[in-house]
């Protein structure tokens, strides 16, 4: 298994020698270099031994056909110990649910945080809750199991307190709490604890709701009690926040004290679940970076909130379609994590590790679903998706954030047949330099992208900006932006490709037109030449026509892709029977263009000529194509089948 222990030396350090009642590899010293989740842990079952009955999970204390809170439903394949439900799937058989009072199921997600790659949570208190003795019971038994697994999973961990809800005493209840849960859990004592997160020096402690303007009970200066005495007993803060904090706007109350109270703290986060869908997204850039800006001058630090979707039809709006912000088969939250990543983020706060009522878990979530009611209809993990998707992005962020380039979970290649010391394939990269800069961006985008995934030495990647001699030997040529312009190497590359060789395609390596004057490379296109294109670079919905095709099988319905340059063709390529489009640009682009505007027509953009074994994929202008982890999927997808269907028999059977 290839575990991601090996973190920044200003984030993490080796405690081998720790002492007292936890025992982790790791000493969290920094939120520096960290992708965090919260962790609402709040879930109840009757039978799970906290008395709570359904928690959570109810609407009017029941939690049956037409009553629930949920959308999401879990994934329960992995957990030791479920509880019933009256719900039932199609076949009739019981839908059952795990609780986190149960250790088994709160060690089942911090191994889930370990085997992906996610650093860590923060586990919610919610001062309403804790104020009364059976929710006490509840979150002390949750933090309980969850230090020792994160001790156990070698994770981070810190409180952080929800204050919704808060009544009149909460600032002392939650100060009462802290110093409890520091004797305790010897937070202190980094010896003792060596998971639970430090930030400057301090154990973290994370204070959520201060400043929204939604009428909420408490103000200003209970919150300024709050952190004035976490302050005072040692720890560090780290503030919550609207999305409009930095103004004042909107979601925020127009005070300046709130800047005040930031000012106290050692990390703000903001709120962002809920503000935006993809196509929104980037309105939102520039207040980030702004935020960013900010929170530099004033020498705190910035943890910028990515969240994967967002849904609660059954808690507030029964009877109204479930999905509000979709997922988009983790393109949305794919594009989050760029950006943050990008613009220079130092650490993330996820949104969230197992909410399912507001359906931003990122946690294992069920494609199978129990029967829909009115007040009980499911979103299910959509088509083509695995369950393990989010879990997956968040941890390979956290690897981007650490400086490693890529990330593979364990559950991922276990089990797995490997082909030992010999590789399974060898792939030729063909391109150039002498093209546009557009296409020389993307060629030198996709060698770094496919030589990732030569890790391990599980296969071969030449590059040569050349064809030459016998290439006989490659069980796949790539092309990213050209296609081979000289008599000789066009002669090569028909022999290559008649004797059964592999083409993998992209963008500029299809262009062709009259002036070409290569009549082969048309009919092995599909017949087609070039017609028109969109300008400018932009991006496009793109429909996946069949989940039939091993390229296209685990892909959503759509999926955005990033800005690119949209080729159309003449004759149709889906007109010639040999053909098999597998994704085409959608209608509802047009008109789509700015200088060349398209207003309709067939735009296929991913198609196989099955007299050949190649894909041909128009996606390669500039270097926006590889931010996007559906289409990244796509092209890791029609490389596997291209090489898999080889004469020589399938490679990943060996």
């Amino acid at each position: 298994m290839r575990r991601l222990l090996t973190l920044l030396t200003l984030t993490v350090t080796v405690s081998a020698f720790a002492q007292g009642p936890y025992r982790s590899s790791i000493t969290y010293e920094s939120y520096e270099g960290l992708v965090m989740a919260g962790y609402q842990g709040w879930f109840n079952t009757p039978g799970d031994g906290a008395g709570r009955n359904w928690h959570h999970y109810e609407k009017g204390r029941r939690f049956e056909p037409g009553w629930c809170t949920i959308d999401l439903w879990p994934e329960v394949d992995e957990y030791p110990q479920l509880y019933e439900t009256a719900f039932r799937f199609e076949d009739g058989s019981p839908a059952s649910v795990p609780s986190p009072y149960d250790k088994s199921t709160v060690d089942v997600h911090f191994r889930w945080m370990q085997e992906y790659g996610l650093d860590g949570v923060f586990l919610q208190r919610f001062i309403a809750e804790i104020a009364n003795p059976s929710g006490k019971k509840h979150f002390d038994k949750v933090m309980d199991s969850a230090m020792e697994c994160a001790n156990k999973y070698d994770r981070a961990v810190a409180v952080m307190y929800d204050l919704s809800g808060m009544p009149a005493n909460g600032p002392d209840i939650l100060l009462k709490d802290i110093d409890a849960i520091a004797e305790t859990h010897h937070l202190f004592d980094h010896q003792a604890n060596p998971s639970y997160l430090y930030q400057n020096g301090k154990p973290l402690v994370t204070v959520w709701g201060v400043g929204f303007n939604d009428n909420r009970k408490y103000g200003f200066d209970e919150c300024e009690k709050i952190i004035d005495g976490l302050k005072a007993r040692g720890f560090s803060v780290m503030i919550g926040v609207p999305t409009h904090w930095r103004t004042l706007t909107k979601d925020t109350l127009p005070d300046k004290r709130l800047h005040g109270l930031i000012r106290k703290c050692d990390i703000v986060m903001p709120w962002f679940v809920g503000r935006y869908n993809e196509w929104t997204y980037d309105n939102y850039k520039t207040l980030i970076r702004k935020d960013m800006a900010w929170a530099d001058e004033e020498a705190i630090s910035y943890a910028p909130l990515c969240f994967p979707g967002f849904s609660w039809a059954n808690m507030h709006r029964v009877g109204r379609p479930g999905v509000q912000i979709p997922r988009n088969g983790g393109s949305f939250f794919q594009k989050q994590l760029d950006y943050c990543l990008d613009s220079g983020a130092k650490m993330l706060y996820i949104a969230m590790f197992d909410e399912i009522d507001e359906g931003t878990a990122i946690f294992k979530i069920a494609r199978k679903v129990p029967v829909a009611a009115p007040g009980s209809t499911f979103v299910p993990l959509e088509d083509g998706v695995p369950s393990d998707r989010y879990l997956t992005l968040a941890g390979e962020a956290a690897a981007r954030l650490k400086g490693k380039r890529t990330f593979v979970p364990a559950s991922a290649v276990r089990p797995a047949s490997y082909a030992g010391n010999t590789p399974r394939f060898k792939a030729l990269l063909y391109y150039s330099d002498a093209v546009e800069e557009a296409h020389q961006q993307f060629a030198q985008q996709s060698i770094e992208f496919f030589h990732k995934l030569t890790y391990g030495e599980g296969w071969i990647l030449d590059v040569s900006k050349t064809l030459e001699g016998d290439l006989s030997g490659y069980d796949v040529i790539i092309m990213p932006n050209v296609a081979p312009s000289s008599p000789r190497e066009r002669k090569l590359f028909e022999e290559y490709m008649e004797n059964g060789g592999g083409w993998l395609g992209f963008h500029g390596a299809g262009y062709n037109d009259l002036s070409t004057g290569w009549d082969w490379f048309r009919d092995f296109l599909g017949g087609v030449r070039f017609l028109c294109n969109t300008w400018p670079p932009q991006p496009g919905l793109v429909d996946i026509e069949t989940h039939d095709h091993d390229v296209t099988k685990n892909l959503p319905d759509a999926y955005v892709a990033p800005a690119t340059e949209f080729y159309q063709w003449q004759p149709d390529p889906r007109s010639n029977p040999s053909v098999k489009v597998l994704a085409s640009l959608s209608p509802k682009n047009f008109p789509m263009g700015l200088k060349d505007v398209v207003f309709g027509g067939d735009f296929p953009v991913v198609w196989t000529n099955t007299d050949y074994r190649m894909i041909y994929i128009n996606m390669g202008h500039g270097d926006e194509c590889f931010s996007d982890a559906t289409q990244n999927l796509l092209f890791v997808n029609a490389l596997r089948w291209v090489v898999s269907c080889s004469p020589k028999g399938n490679p990943f059977e060996r």
